[in-house]
């Protein structure tokens, strides 16, 4: 309180004199959410006279004091300037010697903040957030899938910053509001009176720092989830470029050719690359291709992932490995799956590599440096028999 006072008073000597707003509403737990429990100050310009400022907690949620209490305050010197986002009344006095404070006794001073604590109090502060991690929680525990590969491939990266800045938004608030409040109000029934005259400019600074830090990264986790949105696409697999996959044309060799390209709803098909992002993987693609070879068809779709830390590819090959095995089982549950971790010498360079045949389709699921891949092959030959290419196409 003593450095608001303070701040209020050094703003008036610089001819800024506080102004209450027109509109007058009480406080409530999301402006807090929302604003760090800071809202924004008018001010009146005016010839610089430096004034005293006293901040009282408002006994009502009426905006100002009755009249009555504020002719008394007068007769003392003090004027009435307004009140502050429903918690305070503000009041001012010419700063001069001769005008006694409003308030002598700490301990029944202390007594009026009780009002001000209860409506600071962190549980309040965060139920307007909760439908939002209730929501999260949801998305991540309940819908039938991964949630680390959806951690690490989808939205759920975004709503997990989102709660990371709820709750970096109200430690601040806890830091700087509710705990110097909770202070105050020991300090108060302990008989120590304020200090309206005390250092607010090294205080400001950090709280300043703080919250630019939180609201940066909070537009960085907008304008990241805005890049996901336009990064996802579709093309034809014929005008994709610098593929970090293999071809299905070149392992095939001659006498292979890819089926015409069909387009639904302005998408190609069956052969086109997809691309997608996510902060914390940000290279995605799903490759699909078809074709004629010898007289019989020939598939290889591709799942791509390149992550951002090298750390997270080993999590990314288990989870990318246990959700293809899930939804494999889901859908053909009868049928014969075979799994074999390949050896050293049989990976061609891959860190791991795990190969997995069903139904005549052969599955293989690679990790190299920060990269993942899943390729599944249905035609003539030996996956195995690709994984040089597939290596060189990876490090290409």
């Amino acid at each position: 309180m003593g450095r608001y006072e303070n701040w209020l008073a050094d703003q008036s000597a610089q001819g800024l004199f506080f102004h209450a707003a027109k509109e007058k509403r009480p406080l409530s737990g999301l402006d807090l959410g929302l604003l760090g429990g800071s809202a924004l100050i008018r001010f009146e310009k005016g010839a610089p006279e430096r004034r005293r400022y006293r901040l009282e907690p408002a006994r009502m949620d009426a905006g100002d004091p009755p009249m009555e209490e504020q002719e008394l305050y007068e007769e003392s010197g003090w004027r009435f300037a307004g009140s502050l986002r429903g918690l305070f009344w503000v009041f001012e006095a010419p700063d001069r010697a001769g005008i006694p404070e409003p308030h002598t006794d700490p301990a029944a001073l202390g007594e009026l903040y009780e009002r001000v604590s209860d409506k600071l109090k962190p549980g309040k502060l965060f139920a307007p957030w909760l439908p939002c991690i209730l929501l999260y929680l949801i998305d991540i525990f309940l819908i039938p899938r991964d949630s680390l590969m959806a951690f690490l491939t989808g939205t759920t990266s975004c709503f997990a910053g989102l709660l990371l800045y709820l709750l970096a938004q109200h430690w601040i608030l806890f830091r700087h509001h509710y705990k110097p409040m909770r202070r105050l109000r020991e300090q108060l029934a302990h008989g120590e009176a304020i200090d309206h005259n005390e250092p607010y400019r090294r205080e400001a600074r950090a709280y300043r720092l703080q919250n630019t830090v939180v609201l940066t990264f909070a537009a960085a986790l907008i304008a990241a989830q805005f890049y996901s949105v336009s990064a996802y696409r579709r093309v034809e697999l014929s005008a994709a470029e610098n593929l970090p996959v293999a071809l299905l044309s070149e392992l095939e060799g001659s006498g292979f050719a890819y089926e015409e390209t069909e387009w639904f709803q302005n998408r190609p098909y069956p052969n086109y690359v997809q691309y997608a992002w996510s902060i914390l993987t940000p290279g995605q693609l799903s490759v699909s291709q078809n074709g004629m070879v010898g007289g019989g068809s020939s598939a290889l779709q591709t799942e791509y992932y390149r992550v951002r830390f090298a750390a997270l590819a080993g999590p990314l090959f288990d989870s990318v490995l246990k959700n293809f095995l899930r939804e494999r089982l889901r859908y053909d549950p009868s049928g014969e799956l075979a799994l074999r971790s390949l050896r050293a010498g049989e990976r061609a360079g891959f860190e791991q590599a795990v190969l997995l045949r069903q139904r005549g389709t052969e599955t293989l699921i690679a990790q190299r440096g920060h990269a993942v891949v899943c390729m599944s092959y249905n035609g003539p030959q030996e996956l195995t028999a690709f994984l040089p290419q597939l290596t060189a196409a990876l490090e290409g």
